[in-house]
């Protein structure tokens, strides 16, 4: 039986494989990386103003000029979910660093480490995927007692919600006209009033859509759209050339195919994190309906002290989002690798997302 010594000796290995490639699908447009908003700590508000589209009411020449009130402004608070995490470099490691007769040996070390934590950082970015990824597809996180991210409220104990109207959600005050999955539904004329009420609700039209894989099948087929591929065949080529994916243009929007997104749960079972038959459809992306909000921490620039010990503040750093540092730990000499997020993606303007079920 090997001993501790031969299962960490270095000199048999050779080239490391990854036998699973790391990381989740990442199908989102890269706005959702570049809009940002630092925040102080883990709490922050932010402020909702009321465009003015009234008219205003026939007066007579010369008549006394009516009053008339400002639309309100009203402040949102938000307190971002945390998340924090650590894997430890053992002795053994730690001993083949100090071994300055054997520069393999600390190379090799020095490899395992760095693979380490490039896996845990790994974790935090699926991590801040997942939760774009619902933040559209549900509108709400939900968490269970662990911590773990659920994509129902069934046995959450702690939920952010984005408050996604409900004539927002499903067939979308029927905008939704019949299950798309009868050829003669009307499609095409779907598409129109989904459009006409994102443009009376805010005053934005669609731009974006977000689709599962069974929505091209269904515009393919569908009886609404043969006259427009007959003077559109650019686009029926494309859907017949690349089946699964709606081509970018198509209607005049930006589509994205969602329909392989997935995360891993704890037990290291696949979590599908789009349905086959939702359509997401939103506006530009801005800053306006979306943000993704980074908290600060206060972290150890260097090796960090054990808990209990007095803190050197000169010898910390105040940092934003995902950040690391490591701490080192005795009985056994040990250093934990923390990896630590602040950061919550928000969609600001609720009545800007659009969640449809288009097979009710």
């Amino acid at each position: 039986m090997a001993n501790i010594a031969d299962i960490f000796s270095f000199r048999n290995i050779s080239t490391a494989i990854e036998s699973v490639k790391t990381g989740i699908p990442d199908r989102l447009p890269s706005v959702f990386n570049t809009i940002t908003e630092k925040v102080f700590g883990n709490e922050t508000t932010y402020h909702k103003f009321f465009g003015q589209r009234k008219l205003v009411q026939r007066t007579e020449y010369g008549a006394p000029s009516k009053g008339y009130s400002q639309n309100p402004v009203t402040q949102q608070p938000v307190i971002l979910t945390s998340f924090n995490a650590h894997v430890t470099v053992e002795q053994e490691l730690l001993l083949r660093l100090r071994n300055v007769n054997d520069l393999m040996a600390q190379q090799k070390a020095m490899d395992f480490i760095e693979r380490k934590a490039r896996e845990l950082k790994t974790r935090f970015e699926n991590n801040r995927i997942a939760h774009k990824v619902q933040m559209l597809r549900k509108g709400a996180f939900w968490y269970d007692s662990s911590g773990n991210l659920l994509q129902s409220s069934s046995g959450a104990v702690a939920t952010v919600d984005f408050g996604v109207p409900a004539g927002n959600q499903g067939q979308v005050s029927s905008c939704i006209s019949a299950t798309w999955a009868t050829t003669s539904t009307n499609i095409y004329g779907d598409f129109i009033a989904l459009n006409k009420k994102a443009i009376q609700a805010t005053g934005r039209p669609l731009k974006h859509m977000f689709y599962g894989n069974l929505i091209p099948t269904y515009i393919y087929k569908n009886d609404s759209f043969k006259h427009y591929f007959q003077f559109n065949p650019q686009f029926y080529q494309a859907f017949a050339n690349k089946p699964g994916y709606i081509p970018d243009g198509f209607l005049g929007y930006t589509w994205h195919h969602m329909g392989d997104v997935f995360f891993e749960n704890e037990s290291g079972t696949v979590v599908q994190g789009w349905d086959d038959d939702i359509l997401v459809a939103t506006p530009e992306i801005d800053s306006d309906v979306y943000t993704m909000f980074e908290g600060s921490k206060i972290v150890p620039t260097g090796m960090g002290v054990q808990s209990g010990e007095t803190v050197n503040l000169g010898n910390t750093e105040l940092v934003h989002g995902i950040h690391g540092y490591s701490v080192m730990t005795v009985d056994p000499i040990q250093v934990k690798l923390i990896i630590g997020d602040e950061g919550m993606p928000v969609w600001k303007n609720a009545a800007d997302l659009y969640i449809a079920d288009v097979v009710p």
